[in-house]
């Protein structure tokens, strides 16, 4: 299925999307030990020093998929965005899918045919109605990142659900935690947040309940997390200057957003200022955010979610809801109808629980606070709602090991899985020609590209230098 929709990405009459080849060019650059790519492919989405060298924001974790087949593929010239996005999708995918096809096996009911049942419904909720699908089916630059973390995230859970569900070890997947954990770092950092938080309550749980045992396993994965937390700040500095610097400003600075830096917004417009003034992450936006990921439509069948944003984002300055416009509610429905009805089951011994929702609900808690809404960020909320299916499911499962499931549990399962293959296959099928290149994302042509640098004050010779860009005209 997800080959079917990145099929579009690679036909030769196919969507090209925005930045498909900008990790293939970071990957050559870091080769000949540099950190900026090619300003005529990132474009207004880089981030400028004063050198005019442009560099983006995004982690290095994108950048495993190109070792595989760096030593077998001109990436200079071939585009390796839609399968490297496209090998994260499905991997976490998996991860997602041995979860819960596990929870089944482990609690599932009795009957042959109903056990059948469970594993169908599943396995088709987590390929058709899950994020996956959402991000094999587009393949630009925003999409690298995201995928890596919801491989992380999946794999994460998958581990963590020996622990909490399964009522395996700590030490056996401590050390994996931390790596995922740490992975995530280069990909999604308000992710691996969550991620990180996670396994320090693991940590700290166990060496409380187990009086120390397992010392060095505690420490490897303890100087794990430091060393990927520290090899963020090492490769901020090398490409920022500062270690802690993420990304460019509006206004001139030592890195300023490409925006800006090309005349395109006003240093001093409406989102510079809500940044500047009530800063990227803000409590308050927490409440109005989280009613657009959930329940969002398009303004022209229901304007009732717009008004009630803008009413209680007002105050907070420029806030963001970009389109597609669909909620979280109906692409992922027959996750939030098995949870709810989990929810309902008898309580069941899932020890650590707390833990395996704690980490992702940290980080979409962070997510809520940022000032901008796309489609794509619900990616990051899914770990929450998975880890809460994750110890939901084992109560629905063992209320119904021997008895028939309520006909309208059946009948709530079964439409929720429809309405959600429907909405994401549609989402997904709409989603492939976002980001398309043209307009503000088109790849510069070399005239273009070095009349904009000269009128930014360099000189034609470094103009050239600044606009080349190998293996393209």
């Amino acid at each position: 299925m997800y080959l079917l929709f990145s099929a579009r990405l690679f036909a030769p009459d196919g969507p090209v999307t925005f930045g498909t080849q900008v990790y293939d060019h970071y990957f050559l650059s870091l080769l000949d030990g540099r950190f900026d790519v090619p300003l005529r492919i990132v474009g207004l989405e880089g981030h400028y020093d004063p050198d005019g060298r442009a560099f983006v924001y995004h982690g290095l974790a994108p950048l495993l998929s190109r070792l595989l087949v760096w030593p077998f593929l001109d990436l200079r010239n071939a585009a390796f965005s839609g399968m490297s996005v496209w090998l994260f999708a499905v991997g976490g995918t998996i991860a997602y899918h041995l979860l819960f096809d596990r929870i089944v096996s482990e609690y599932g009911p009795r009957d042959a045919s109903r056990r059948r049942f469970w594993r169908l419904w599943t396995g088709v909720a987590i390929w058709a109605s899950g994020p996956g699908i959402l991000l094999a089916a587009n393949d630009s630059l925003f999409h690298e990142p995201i995928a890596v973390g919801y491989f992380c995230a999946g794999w994460y859970l998958y581990a963590m659900a020996r622990v909490v569900v399964f009522g395996g070890g700590v030490a056996p997947v401590i050390v994996p935690l931390a790596i995922l954990s740490g992975v995530a770092v280069h990909a999604r950092p308000h992710l691996a947040i969550g991620l990180y938080t996670g396994c320090l309550l693991l940590m700290g749980h166990h060496m409380v309940s187990r009086r120390g045992e397992h010392l060095r396993r505690m420490a490897l994965a303890l100087g794990i997390l430091a060393a990927f937390g520290g090899a963020l700040l090492a490769v901020n500095q090398a490409r920022f200057g500062s270690p802690t610097r993420m990304h460019g400003t509006f206004e001139a600075s030592e890195l300023q957003y490409g925006f800006t830096y090309w005349g395109v917004e006003d240093p001093e417009g409406p989102r510079a200022i809500a940044y500047r003034e009530h800063g990227r992450f803000n409590p308050r936006r927490v409440l109005p955010n989280a009613l657009v990921y959930a329940v969002d439509v398009p303004e022209v069948v229901d304007g009732r979610i717009d008004a009630a944003y803008r009413a209680l984002t007002r105050g907070l300055g420029y806030s963001h809801v970009e389109l597609p416009r669909v909620g979280f509610v109906f692409l992922w429905a027959p996750w939030l109808v098995l949870a709810g009805l989990g929810l309902r089951a008898p309580p069941v011994d899932t020890r650590l629980g707390w833990v395996a929702v704690a980490g992702p609900g940290v980080a979409a808690l962070l997510l809520l606070m940022f000032g901008t809404v796309t489609l794509r960020y619900r990616v990051d909320l899914w770990p929450f709602l998975a880890a809460t299916c994750m110890l939901a499911m084992p109560r629905l499962l063992i209320a119904l090991r021997d008895v028939p499931t309520p006909r309208a549990s059946r009948v709530a399962l079964v439409l929720g899985l429809a309405g959600g293959v429907l909405v994401s296959g549609a989402t997904a099928l709409a989603y492939t020609d976002d980001f398309a290149s043209g307009g503000i994302f088109a790849v510069w042509p070399l005239d273009v590209c070095e009349g904009m640098v000269q009128r930014r004050g360099f000189s034609g010779a470094r103009a050239t230098e600044l606009c080349v860009l190998e293996g393209r005209t």
